[in-house]
């Protein structure tokens, strides 16, 4: 093939250039001639043009996309690093059709055939170049391809594509999906040859994953899942013999079921199934986007199958969605998950809407104070939240049973009402926040090596009862985390409590005391300090070392308090193990929290964020950096960063979905591998992602900060439409991924803490309320 046979398009990654948003929609009409779309989409800059082995392309300085001519007079697609021309990926026939023939009359039964062809015509237009193809079926009937390529918005190549049908054949073709696909460059089938993401299902490889996930095996044909799995719609891969990858996104989703409850069940065809799926065919080990969806060979909501989805043969319709194709050498699956993960977000542009977090903190001060109950008939004094609270109006008997930490966040709790006490001079609340922390820092709750961290309220001396549940880490941690803060905040008002400095101060030389040689913490112990082990326990896993990121926060904010280098050292040895055991050796982060087992999970994700965020403002180590920007995109990948809405079966969810018709989605998040539930949890991050914006000044960690800090409100009953029983309540685990909202119908004390911490400490560090109102120097 010669350079005279290959049209080139090339990229500017340097370029910011927009492109009009028309989402996923499936609609009526088509036509055999094709539209002339120049106007809906930017120029290409100048400057973008050169010249490359005497051929005219256009430029990103690191990759160019070329159309290349098949032996039978089609256009291929073909990505190349610009330095050594060396190819990255390809597809000879981008023009990939699935098309199912009638049922069988056996249960989800029928025929599914498959259909590929090249570009038939390519044209040079001013923002790039508008390819057409056609696919003509056994049964006579013909699909016509547009795909449009344009300047993505930051880096790689946006391809606009509209399937239609053109003409129907016979009634033997009843649905269609259509398929981009990119193969690697290296013609490498071997599976084990390459690492691969899927947000919120896979990282790098399969390990550290339970036998039910998603994606757990690889060693197969096929692995498609739901993009609403995903915290951003996306998959990629990366060669370990070239380091290239390449990564397919999709760029402003318009995602919709349509109030399809389940978004359309096995072998359905429904213009109304407005998503698709991404995943990887093993057998090219290709980068795969299907639309509508087709999941499989398991799913969380059809069993161990496949589910796959269609749109009707039926003349005139059509459907329609942009991705972004992008790619490179990178030097490990790491900066290959940053690269894509930054160019995946930043082309999502989704749509910010407006919350005071002022009116948010308060709303849940309120819930607070109304909850507020003290136990005890001696001196001990126990106080906090319910465990639990029902989101509607159904007033039950309340079950008093706190955690320090975690789900529970007691400690937390009464930080805060004893801050908005101090703050708005309000004595009985003041009381009522210190009455809670006493509690934690009483001798009924340590008596030994470590806390209790699981307390059952109730009238006797001692205000209760322990209950039998081992010291995790996390929930010690984020426990003496709550009564560090509280310390802070009453210093800040001139008020000094002794008792909270010697407890946090004596945990934390305990700590330390059993931090491992090689800088690592234990998953959990016993409160004599010993490592909790029970065989029969597959959640405890005590003498696991994955979790040690989560002790770094807290003993990084004791070295702030005190300047004790014992702490700053203890941080650092961590941060060295959680580096090079959890960022090199893993790529990815592993039981952040005590009641799933240990497997790859989001708050793990946020705890090796935090962590290395504190390693990197110790040191200024670029190690550190490059781990806390990692940890960072991982939490975006957990992450909804792009709305959706999710219809409920029956009026009973209904009533406490809120989802259900304008989406809110943004700011909810995949717990962990393995299941299909989702929380709030992320609403702690947007703080946290504004720090690493001022450590590393990368604007799209400023942009998603911004994006979480307003629409993470949504899933609450800010505005008072839901009849929650109080405004600042959202649901905790429930499964929206397959568009039929089920969920436990319940709020945890956590879940408000995760939206006020952020709140509280914008405003502490910066004197204003919202991100949008900090002076950048």
């Amino acid at each position: 093939m010669t350079k005279k046979q290959i049209m080139i398009f090339l990229i500017s990654s340097l370029c910011a250039l927009s492109a009009c948003s028309k989402g996923g929609e499936s609609s009526g009409g088509s036509s055999s001639s094709q539209p002339d779309n120049s106007n809906m989409y930017s120029n290409a800059p100048e400057g973008a043009v050169v010249e490359v082995d005497g051929v005219q392309t256009f430029k990103n300085g690191a990759i160019y996309m070329s159309f290349v001519k098949q032996e039978n007079n089609t256009y291929g697609v073909e990505l190349h690093n610009l330095d050594d021309n060396s190819l990255i990926s390809y597809s000879e026939e981008p023009c990939i059709l699935k098309v199912r023939g009638p049922d069988t009359g056996l249960i989800a039964s029928y025929s599914e055939d498959f259909y590929k062809t090249g570009y038939k015509k390519i044209n040079a237009k001013s923002y790039g170049y508008s390819c057409y193809g056609e696919v003509n079926t056994k049964n006579n009937t013909i699909f016509e391809f547009y795909d449009n390529y344009y300047l993505s918005y930051k880096k790689g190549i946006t391809v606009d594509r509209r399937v239609s049908v053109k003409q129907v054949g016979s009634d033997k073709d009843v649905g269609f999906a259509s398929i981009y696909s990119m193969i690697n460059g290296t013609d490498d089938h071997q599976v084990d040859n390459f690492e691969y993401l899927i947000p919120s299902i896979l990282y790098k490889d399969t390990s550290n994953m339970t036998a039910s996930a998603i994606a757990n095996n690889l060693f197969l044909d096929r692995v498609y899942v739901k993009e609403t799995r995903m915290g951003i719609p996306m998959a990629m891969m990366r060669s370990t013999e070239t380091s290239n990858f390449v990564a397919l996104s999709h760029a402003n989703p318009k995602i919709s079921c349509n109030g399809l409850v389940g978004g359309g069940g096995i072998g359905a065809c429904d213009t109304r199934i407005q998503y698709g799926a991404f995943g990887f065919t093993m057998a090219t080990v290709s980068v795969d986007f299907v639309y509508p969806c087709s999941e499989g060979p398991a799913t969380y909501d059809c069993g161990a199958s496949w589910a796959r989805r269609y749109h009707q043969v039926e003349a005139g319709i059509s459907h329609q969605y942009e991705l972004v194709v992008n790619g490179g050498e990178v030097a490990d699956f790491n900066h290959a998950l940053t690269e894509s993960v930054e160019v995946a977000y930043s082309n999502l542009n989704s749509e910010i809407v407006e919350y005071d977090n002022r009116v948010a903190y308060e709303q849940a001060i309120a819930a607070f104070l109304s909850e507020y109950r003290e136990f005890g008939t001696g001196t001990v004094k126990c106080a906090g939240l319910p465990w639990e609270l029902k989101l509607d109006r159904d007033l039950i008997a309340r079950e008093y049973s706190f955690q320090m930490g975690f789900v529970g966040m007691q400690s937390s709790v009464g930080a805060h009402l004893y801050h908005e006490g101090l703050y708005s001079e309000n004595a009985d609340w003041e009381k009522k926040g210190k009455t809670i922390v006493d509690f934690w820092c009483s001798q009924a709750v340590n008596a030994n090596y470590f806390p209790y961290v699981w307390w059952d309220a109730g009238n006797n001396e001692v205000g209760g009862q322990r209950r039998n549940y081992a010291c995790y880490l996390r929930c010690m941690c984020d426990g003496m985390e709550g009564i560090l803060d509280a310390y802070r905040y009453g210093l800040a008002f001139g008020k000094s409590n002794g008792n909270w400095l010697q407890t946090i101060t004596t945990f934390a030389d305990r700590l330390v005391a059993k931090q491992n040689t090689d800088g690592s913490f234990n998953r959990a112990y016993n409160t004599d300090g010993s490592v909790a082990i029970n065989a029969a326990d597959s959640r405890l896993q005590g003498e696991s070392k994955l979790n040690t990121p989560i002790a770094i926060k807290f003993l990084a904010k004791m070295y702030e308090l005190t300047r004790n280098e014992t702490y700053k050292n203890a941080v650092l040895n961590a941060a060295e193990y959680s580096y090079t055991n959890l960022y090199q050796a893993l790529g990815k982060y592993v039981g952040g929290t005590p009641d799933n087992p240990n497997v790859v999970d989001k708050e793990a994700a946020i705890y090796a964020m935090y962590g290395f965020t504190y390693a990197y403002k110790i040191t200024q180590d670029n190690r550190f950096k490059e781990a806390m920007i990692h940890a960072a995109c991982c939490c975006l990948t957990w992450t909804f960063m792009y709305d959706f809405a999710c219809p409920s079966g029956d009026a009973a969810t209904a009533s406490t979905n809120p989802f259900n018709e304008e989406g809110h989605m943004i700011g909810f998040s995949v717990i962990a591998t393995g299941h299909g539930a989702s929380d709030n949890f992320a609403s702690f991050i947007w703080y946290e992602l504004y720090r690493v914006f001022e450590l590393t000044g990368l604007e799209y960690f400023k942009d998603s900060a911004i994006l979480l800090q307003n629409c993470c409100k949504g899933n609450t009953d800010y505005n008072g439409d839901l009849g929650y029983l109080y405004n600042c309540m959202c649901p905790e685990a429930t499964r929206v991924s397959d568009f039929n909202f089920i969920g436990v119908k319940v709020w945890l004390p956590w879940c408000s803490i995760a939206n006020i911490n952020p709140i509280l400490n914008v405003y502490r560090e910066h004197g204003v309320w919202q991100i949008e109102d900090i002076v950048e120097e």
